[in-house]
């Protein structure tokens, strides 16, 4: 009697460790309970929500460059001839030499 409780108690063991065993092997291949996917699922919706408030904020960004890079090359074609020519009266001028420009 004494021995096959025993055997049941080891048993039971075996059992046991086995159930533990099964349970990691399914975390490890991504199983979580049901309160654990929810967590997991609001986290990933929350992170969504950011990205894409940062996406929105990157392609605003993109385009204020994009207009200012505009804004800058219009600038220069109205502006370099007009300061070329200032420069090169100058220059032409305190040399002693006046030059219409």
């Amino acid at each position: 009697m004494m021995q096959g409780m025993r055997q049941r108690e080891v048993l039971y063991q075996v059992d046991f460790c086995l159930v533990m065993l099964k349970r990691s092997l399914a975390r490890a291949g991504g199983q979580r309970t049901d309160d654990e996917a929810a967590v997991l699922h609001a986290r990933i919706a929350e992170l969504a929500a950011t990205l894409d408030g940062r996406n929105a904020e990157q392609s605003l960004f993109q385009a204020q460059i994009k207009k200012t890079e505009q804004d800058l090359g219009e600038l220069a074609d109205t502006i370099l001839p007009h300061s070329q020519s200032f420069l090169c009266s100058k220059y032409n001028t305190s040399r002693g030499r006046h030059v219409k420009t």
